[in-house]
């Protein structure tokens, strides 16, 4: 081939794209290894991204024989106000500021209620406020988490790890809590019934739910910078045992619901029936949504969403299962907000 022309020993060979806009690419970078030596070094080099897109940086060698390894590190950043965030991230900084104000907005709706009832606040309400404000911590860090790997470049380990925390104890509580008011705890009895198997039922599987997610949300983001899963079998483990636990807490969740419903319909306490269905209505909606949602996650990530230009709507599943969150704690807010009869 090299007598012919067609390439150069040596050196790589590669397929130069079609597209005029790609001329120019792939930038080849090349380090030789002298007689005798076990290390190559490649020079520092600055590669001016003019495109907006998906690149990688790929370690070529020719010889099958050889045990080589790479040592190193590459700096990535936009020139256009996004620092040193991935593509996929970027817009999730701009998501998480406008959700910490939104929470500050439900947090402002709450306190006013709040201080205004006060005395007629009963103990579900305080469960609220105290999801209400792990919701504030969660999207908060989040968002420091974001900024100060935009402007430093190295995503820190302790922010993240506390961010992944927080939103697993807020999905935690949040779950425990959704099940005690369907069981009718605080609003049709002052107990959970059931003596104290049923408290330490409830408490076991918070408590494995909130060890399977914080298990897949430091094993998802601490450190986390590549596009790549570069250990799938466990994700899908993770993934698999907190939907497992989901499934588990949604059934229990209806179940007590209808429960409790029915027993309200026997006494004739219209006014918390009619509470009760709104409540299972807005569990319904967000339910389905999320069953949806899933679906489209699945596809999404089965068809290499980040190598394809969908990387640029990737940011957009997690924002949405925020969103979801949010309006399920909105809804249960409304519906139980503090108000001159809260405690009758």
């Amino acid at each position: 081939m090299a007598k012919r022309g067609a390439c150069t020993e040596g050196s790589l060979v590669y397929r130069a794209p079609n597209s005029a806009v790609a001329a120019g690419w792939p930038k080849v970078l090349a380090a030789s290894f002298l007689p005798g030596a076990l290390e190559a070094v490649f020079p520092d080099e600055t590669v001016a991204v003019a495109r907006t897109g998906m690149y990688s940086l790929r370690f070529v060698h020719c010889d099958a024989s050889l045990d080589v390894a790479a040592e190193g590190k590459t700096i990535w950043k936009n020139s256009r106000g996004y620092g040193y965030l991935p593509g996929r991230m970027a817009p999730l900084l701009a998501f998480y500021g406008v959700m910490s104000l939104a929470f500050v907005a439900l947090a402002a709706f709450w306190f006013l209620r709040y201080a205004r009832f006060w005395r007629e606040v009963v103990p579900l309400q305080n469960f609220v406020t105290v999801v209400i404000a792990l919701g504030m911590v969660e999207v908060t860090t989040w968002y420091l988490d974001l900024a100060e790997f935009s402007e430093s470049g190295v995503r820190p380990a302790g922010t993240t790890f506390w961010a992944a925390t927080s939103g697993a104890v807020r999905r935690t509580v949040s779950r425990v809590l959704v099940l005690l008011v369907a069981k009718g705890y605080g609003v049709v009895r002052p107990t959970l019934g059931g003596g104290a198997s049923a408290g330490a039922r409830v408490a076991g599987l918070g408590a494995a739910f909130f060890a399977a997610s914080e298990a897949l949300e430091v094993s998802e983001h601490v450190g986390a910078v590549s596009d790549h899963d570069h250990a799938p079998t466990r994700r899908l483990f993770l993934v698999l045992t907190v939907a497992a636990l989901d499934a588990v807490f949604i059934c229990w969740i209806f179940s007590a619901l209808s429960r409790t419903i029915s027993k309200l319909k026997a006494r004739r306490m219209a006014a918390k029936v009619e509470t009760y269905r709104r409540l299972a209505t807005s569990l319904t909606i967000a339910v389905a949504v999320s069953l949806g949602w899933i679906a489209f996650e699945v596809h999404f990530k089965s068809t290499d969403g980040y190598q394809s230009e969908r990387w640029r709507v990737a940011w957009v599943i997690p924002a949405v299962w925020q969103l979801i969150s949010f309006a399920l704690l909105c809804a249960v807010c409304l519906v139980w907000a503090p108000s001159h009869d809260s405690a009758r």
